[in-house]
């Protein structure tokens, strides 16, 4: 069975270390189908009622619940809308390269949190302080108060650390990140290789052999579970970060390109252009008309 993979391009505000979607109102809202994404996703339940589909399992969340899905975990889900009900839910995406900087070993652990009847006293308090900072977090959100990015900022770190301080345990050797690998059982591997390379030069031979394959075994493999050819791909990725740059940086398109791994700035508007309908410099102008 083939999973939808995501490409995690919610916008980055304020230098933040996580990208955000915030989900509010009365009105019915699509499900989110089955996929998969690199990043560790946090869900809080603010108000309302949300049903999550993760590992197998379907959990019913309600407000106060929170869930952590881990890098690579197939899951799906949907917010479930009353009559004159209004729903609030909060997401962090934490990109898996942060995740990478601040905790080195990261690979190896797995986040769960769990139900209420199973948590120890200490969890327990971590669970309630998750809320109030996510609370807090949309509160900020909402008033804009001077300095809100910077309180932000901290809430961020501070889920992270009661999630890995209370909650995280290291992954059983065996265990594979994506559930059914769409037939391929350590592809992870090679996304994973090429979140942490791609401001470097890269070619299809170079990270098949880094990761233990033949090129054209990696290329049909790769191709068949992304729809997009090995180097599509890091091309992709290479556009998702200089987008970010854009959001968070006034430096020339020149020292962008060769921030993220394009060997000139033509090739960074080529496939910017290609992926968002815009080249950099039109982002940047629509950026600066919202701002």
């Amino acid at each position: 069975m083939t999973y939808i993979h995501k490409l995690v391009d919610v916008p980055v505000l304020g230098n933040l270390p996580v990208q955000y979607i915030i989900s509010e109102g009365k009105k019915d809202v699509e499900p989110v189908p089955k996929h998969w994404h690199a990043a560790l996703e946090v869900n809080c339940v603010l108000r309302g009622q949300a049903s999550v589909y993760m590992a197998g399992q379907t959990y019913l969340m309600q407000a106060g619940d929170a869930l952590a899905i881990n890098s690579f975990a197939v899951h799906a889900g949907q917010i479930l809308c009353h009559a004159e009900a209004d729903y609030r839910i909060i997401t962090f995406l934490y990109p898996i390269e942060r995740l990478y900087a601040l905790i080195p070993n990261y690979n190896a652990l797995v986040v769960s949190l769990a139900p209420s009847d199973e948590r120890t006293p200490a969890q327990q308090s971590a669970y309630h302080q998750l809320y109030q900072a996510f609370d807090l977090f949309y509160q900020l959100e909402q008033g804009e108060p001077p300095f809100f990015r910077i309180d932000q900022q901290a809430l961020c770190y501070q889920i992270l650390y009661l999630l890995f301080k209370n909650f995280s345990a290291r992954r059983a050797p065996d265990t594979q990140y994506i559930p059914n690998r769409c037939s391929h059982p350590q592809l992870y591997e090679v996304v994973d290789y090429i979140l942490k390379h791609y401001m470097e030069p890269l070619h299809r031979d170079q990270i098949a052999k880094a990761c233990g394959y033949s090129t054209r075994h990696l290329a049909n493999r790769f191709k068949a579970t992304y729809q997009l050819s090995l180097m599509q791909y890091v091309t992709r990725i290479r556009a998702l970060k200089a987008m970010q740059l854009l959001q968070t940086t006034e430096q020339p398109l020149s020292w962008i390109a060769a921030k993220v791994g394009f060997s000139y700035p033509y090739a960074l508007t080529k496939a910017f252009k290609h992926a968002f309908g815009l080249t950099p410099t039109e982002y940047r102008r629509l950026k600066l008309r919202r701002n």
